[in-house]
């Protein structure tokens, strides 16, 4: 029996042989066009598990069948292009509409607004499974596209979405005279985590948000070489951007950058940290630690970009540190563990607030308990 279900980020390797399986001509019609071996491998190494739509089709534990939604921005909405195979031995079993029925289904649970499936003319299994739909038909030349509108988009939902400097930017303007929350994300997250929850629910309390996505993050600038130094000049630029108001805000890895801001920055803002990685102690995340960081995640990049914080990080100046601190932990955190947000808190003599749920506040069941404790935080 074939069964569907979440692919992780460490199942990369699977997926590369589900689609190096595929032969030329499914390969094709998958992607569009044909696709050489070195096309494959990057097109699989750039698949983004947190902000993607992904669902994976199971032979006895064997990956048979792949369902990608690329997720991005159309029109200032949350929307995703969606592509699927399944190995050939595995098909007209009708797995192919079951999977993207799935895909649907998450799609609303990540906010995602509208769905495009674009495919070849003669892709005589794929229209099978479209002429089972109820979408919007459009046809040019050899190609035929399939648009599907997931649920309501509200006012609050539509952003600005753009780059600056090689920085992806997202945000939501409500007032001009309201406070503004800079996001800033932990290790492999980016901007995209802010915006299907937490931006909507501020935009509904006329609260200004920004969320950037660091290098290596998101659909930010590549740069191998880049450093903690210019992590915090990007913190600092978008900042000075948001104006006096500012009231920042870090995931994870971010909160450690925020910490480490203003100490050196010598900043007053208040700020707010979401499951936050400690000043002390950087030395004890071996890497085993950073290996739990990938697993949790879904994303190798976190593990590369971790390391690379912890080989430049210095001790923090937690002394020289004026700004009010405000700390956020979840009770099943695997990442963070309660006991450290506990130990930092107490280092700072600053609030915790305790909440059920996972190392990724934003995004979890529980969401809008931590988003409360930001709104009670900065009225």
């Amino acid at each position: 029996m074939n069964i569907i279900k979440k692919i992780s980020g460490l199942q990369r390797n699977e997926v590369w042989s589900h689609l190096r399986g595929l032969d030329k001509e499914d390969q094709a019609l998958r992607f569009g066009y044909l696709m050489v071996s070195e096309k494959i491998t990057e097109y699989v190494l750039k698949i983004n598990f947190n902000r993607d739509l992904i669902v994976g089709l199971f032979n006895d534990e064997k990956l048979i069948g792949f369902c990608h939604g690329v997720s991005y921005e159309e029109k200032g909405i949350a929307v995703a292009e969606v592509g699927i195979s399944i190995d050939k031995k595995y098909r007209a079993n009708g797995d192919g509409h079951k999977m993207l029925e799935c895909l649907f289904d998450l799609a609303k649970q990540k906010s995602i607004k509208k769905i495009h499936i674009h495919t070849l003319a003669r892709n005589y299994p794929m229209r099978k499974i479209l002429k089972k739909m109820n979408g919007e038909i459009s046809i040019f030349e050899d190609e035929v596209t399939m648009s599907f509108n997931v649920g309501k988009v509200e006012e609050e939902e539509i952003m600005g979405n753009y780059f600056l400097d090689g920085i992806e930017v997202i945000e939501k303007k409500v007032d001009t005279n309201s406070p503004t929350l800079l996001f800033v994300h932990g290790a492999g997250g980016d901007a995209w985590q802010w915006r299907r929850n937490f931006m909507p629910f501020f935009a509904k309390e006329n609260i200004n948000t920004v969320a950037i996505s660091l290098p290596n993050h998101g659909k930010s600038k590549k740069d191998d070489n880049y450093s903690l130094e210019e992590c915090l000049e990007i913190i600092n630029f978008w900042k000075e951007k948001c104006g006096a108001k500012c009231v920042l805000v870090g995931h994870s890895m971010g909160g450690f950058l925020l910490q480490k801001y203003a100490a050196d920055y010598e900043v007053d803002n208040k700020i707010i940290l979401l499951a936050s990685m400690p000043p002390f102690n950087l030395s004890t995340l071996d890497s085993s630690f950073v290996n739990l960081i990938e697993d949790q995640l879904d994303c190798f990049v976190a593990k590369n970009n971790l390391n690379r914080l912890l080989n430049d990080a210095k001790p923090i100046d937690t002394e020289n540190i004026k700004s009010e601190l405000i700390f956020v932990a979840g009770t099943q955190d695997k990442v963070i563990p309660l006991a450290w947000n506990k130990k930092a808190s107490h280092h700072y003599r600053a609030k915790l607030h305790v909440v059920e749920g996972g190392h990724n506040l934003m995004i979890n069941k529980s969401w809008k308990d931590s988003a409360q404790i930001i709104l009670n935080s900065i009225e």
